[in-house]
């Protein structure tokens, strides 16, 4: 998209190349206005993890980015945030809200909503992770591993008499 399409189609495209991108993951949330107004982009993004080329895995991480532009955006930075996080943390999700924070700054001018729903992605792949079970859970669990090591080193012992 060239920078010298107006505001107004400059934001179109982007929503139309979103849309063949996402799909049902993409929601419109701009208001109707009377006499069918513009109006600046409003959408949020139901992101996963990005999928590595190795097999598909479990999803355990997921969160919604939603954008509010202003009537300059790409001019100026949208709005950016986080909702309905699974599997994260609020810390983990506070520091995925101040990449995006920076990454929008850095793009400014141009067209970014791809780029950060992209870095979204990226951000939960490399924190999918299944979540802690209870303290009490994870507890018997390092017991157990530490049973099986403790009987692997007997069994070695034992091998090398």
């Amino acid at each position: 998209m060239s920078s010298g399409d107006s505001i107004e189609a400059r934001q179109n495209n982007e929503f139309e190349a979103l849309q063949a991108i996402y799909g049902i993951d993409l929601k419109d949330l701009r208001k109707k206005t009377a006499w069918n107004r513009w109006t600046p982009l409003n959408l949020s993004l139901s992101l996963k993890p990005q999928q590595g080329s190795v097999g598909t895995h479990e999803i355990y991480a997921t969160i919604d980015l939603h954008i509010v532009c202003d009537e300059l955006y790409p001019e100026n930075c949208p709005r950016i945030y986080l909702e309905n996080s699974k599997g994260l943390s609020q810390t983990t999700v506070a520091e995925l809200q101040m990449l995006l924070e920076q990454k929008s700054k850095d793009l400014k001018g141009e067209e970014m909503i791809f780029q950060l729903a992209q870095c979204v992605e990226e951000f939960l792949h490399s924190h999918n992770k299944p979540t802690s079970k209870s303290f009490y859970d994870e507890m018997l669990k390092r017991h157990k591993e530490k049973e099986e090591r403790d009987l692997q080193a007997r069994q070695l012992e034992q091998d090398l008499k």
